[in-house]
């Protein structure tokens, strides 16, 4: 005689089962897209767009953002329908919830005027920024620059306290998600500041050594030009403070890069 074997099926389990937790990559996409709608909210003509990051280093120079209009098909809305691509470098992450909101208004002022069909740019890969663009920006709360750049123009808007103020609440919950970044931010060494922690290697009685300079100094210039086309600013700074990282300036928004050294710096 075979024996019957009942299979015991388990009872239905109340609790629900835990929800899965976006990566990295996503919680970063979802937190640009929650800054994108917050700007949204407020002015009407900023455009739905395809949200990605990445390196600051592309194509034809360094750069925080981009916009870039019907860049990407939309296969599941109207047919031909195309939306445009906001790109924001992972490394602007890492300076803070106020500069990733500045570099955001600077990107939907180009969705503005893309959406009114303004031409707001111009020149070699419509980097020059004319004044219709710092109208817009200044619309969206930026602040325009004092004078135009020879190679961007207008380019180089600021966010001042008023718009931050109005964002507080955006900028905090971007400073407060410890989001994912790329590189680190750069930090200048001084250059009599070569031993670390005040220790200089002597005994006590000792004659204490002199402090050597770390290496030699490298000359670096940012991006920003006079009228004229020469450079404004100019640091001296050891490789290892270029190596660790890149040096950003302040108002140009480009990296400081070395400079070509004089035929006769035999340094």
């Amino acid at each position: 005689m075979t024996e019957t074997t009942t299979a015991t099926v388990p009872a239905p389990r109340d609790e629900q089962a835990p929800e899965a937790q976006p990566g990295h990559g996503g919680r970063l996409i979802a937190a640009l897209e929650s800054t994108w709608a917050a700007i949204k909210a407020n002015h009407a003509d900023v455009p739905d767009v395809v949200m990605i990051t990445g390196t600051q280093k592309q194509h034809g120079g360094d750069r925080w953002g981009h916009y870039g209009a019907d860049h990407w098909a939309v296969p599941e809305e109207d047919k031909g329908r195309r939306a445009p691509e906001l790109f924001i470098a992972g490394e602007a992450i890492a300076k803070g919830g106020r500069w990733v909101l500045e570099v955001l208004l600077h990107e939907a002022s180009h969705g503005v005027a893309h959406t009114r069909g303004i031409k707001d740019c111009s020149g070699d890969g419509n980097r020059y920024h004319n004044k219709r663009f710092v109208a817009i920006a200044e619309e969206l709360g930026l602040q325009g620059p004092k004078e135009s750049v020879k190679t961007h123009g207008w380019a180089f808007c600021s966010m001042p306290s008023a718009t931050a103020a109005r964002y507080a609440e955006v900028i905090e919950e971007l400073d407060t998600a410890r989001l994912p970044y790329r590189g680190i931010p750069a930090v200048t060494v001084p250059e009599d500041e070569d031993q670390e922690n005040g220790e200089d290697g002597a005994e006590d009685g000792e004659e204490k050594p002199k402090k050597k300079r770390a290496g030699r100094r490298l000359g670096v210039i940012c991006q920003c030009v006079t009228p004229e086309g020469k450079p404004r600013r100019r640091l001296q700074l050891t490789p290892k403070s270029l190596e660790d990282g890149p040096i950003i300036c302040g108002n140009c928004r480009e990296e400081f890069t070395p400079e070509e050294p004089d035929e006769d710096d035999d340094e």
